[in-house]
């Protein structure tokens, strides 16, 4: 198989080149070179730009710990080794606890209303691993499918064939009075652990993004005119999570790639320490057409229910906006009379946008500007 720097073997399949042509159908990208360079040729002082990447980012797996307490009415507290942070988490480890336990008794899942998540805290969990390089939600459902497993096992005897055609959450508690009255412990530890036996298992996700931008050569402001992403998630356990995840991250790349400047003086202070000064993206700064689609039919046999991780990997396909940014900087150098290579530093703000389009100040003029225009 391909190999990677580090090196290890790629993940198969390496899902590239089908990425790179599911997104380019996406976005058009023929019709957006054309329309770009069209644009370009007839317009001076605002230049377009056209961004296109693929991503591969490695995951790493690190063993889990899950444990659940079913209550005598039948509600359920999960505990887990996880800090949820907004990445949905607690909503994944709920939906495998509910799913595991209701189907392995009576066919169906259980209600998200009867199980709650709890935060994590180290008197129930002790000794976790990190929560990080967004491998923790799937981590955790492993061990939580584990623990949900046991418990149905426990279970399982307690259950009344008879009565099926009961609703799930009414029969759930009859189970559950019928066990804790025949002293059954309702409480259960799961685990997982990497499948090699080592301490650590990864494995790679893979990405593609277009992007089209539109820069202002006398001011340097710039919009993102179109972002499309398409993003390789196995097969996904929350679509709806996922693609979230997907947006806040190409959301954060943007602002890296553009505007979060961090500026110190010669003494070390830091000077934008307060948003008047250091800019992370705004509603305005949304791209006008933004586009995340889940890649179809590329289930992960080595994940957690075919799945692959969201989280930070899609933040890497921002740096198509820079690229973009690049070119449409590229075309206004070029009617400036300069040629050849130019660098421009992450995060392209719009004082490097400015200085780098070759502009010079008798450019800063009405006449000039007709001209342009």
């Amino acid at each position: 198989g391909e190999m990677a720097a580090a090196p290890r073997q790629l993940t198969v399949p390496v899902q590239i080149a089908r990425i790179h042509d599911e997104v380019c159908a996406s976005s058009e990208w023929g019709r957006r070179v054309a329309e770009v360079a069209a644009f370009n040729k007839a317009h001076r002082w605002r230049k377009r730009g056209l961004g296109l990447m693929g991503l591969r980012f490695p995951r790493p797996l690190f063993a889990s710990n899950a444990v659940i307490n079913v209550h005598v009415d039948g509600t359920v507290l999960l505990h887990h080794e996880g800090v949820e942070m907004g990445q949905g988490l607690h909503v994944k480890v709920i939906q495998v606890a509910c799913d595991t336990l209701g189907t392995r008794l009576f066919g169906y899942p259980l209600p998200a209303s009867l199980v709650r998540s709890a935060d994590f805290a180290t008197e129930f969990m002790p000794n976790p691993w990190l929560t990080a390089a967004s491998s923790t939600s799937e981590r955790m459902c492993f061990a939580m499918q584990d623990a949900a497993n046991r418990m149905a096992e426990k279970l399982m005897p307690f259950v009344n064939q008879e009565s099926a055609d009961g609703q799930v959450a009414e029969r759930w508690k009859e189970v559950i009075l019928a066990a804790n009255g025949a002293k059954v412990n309702l409480q259960q530890q799961g685990e997982w652990r990497p499948s090699s036996g080592n301490v650590i298992d990864f494995y790679d996700t893979y990405g593609g993004t277009v992007a089209e931008v539109e820069i202002d050569v006398l001011t340097g402001e710039h919009s993102v005119r179109a972002f499309h992403m398409s993003y390789d998630c196995g097969k996904s356990i929350n679509p709806l999570v996922d693609i979230g995840q997907a947006e806040g991250a190409a959301i954060m790349g943007q602002g890296f790639c553009t505007s979060e400047q961090v500026t110190w003086d010669a003494t070390g202070r830091l000077i934008n320490d307060g948003t008047w000064m250091y800019k992370p993206p705004l509603a305005p700064d949304m791209p006008t057409d933004f586009r995340v689609h889940l890649l179809d039919n590329s289930a992960f046999p080595g994940g957690f229910a075919s799945s692959k991780a969201t989280g930070e990997p899609p933040l890497l396909g921002s740096v198509s906006i820079f690229l973009a940014i690049q070119q449409a900087i590229r075309s206004a150098r070029s009617d400036a009379g300069e040629e050849g290579f130019f660098t421009l530093s992450t995060p392209a703000t719009c004082a490097k946008i400015q200085q780098s389009c070759g502009t010079k100040i008798e450019d800063m003029t009405v006449e000039a500007a007709k001209r342009g225009e």
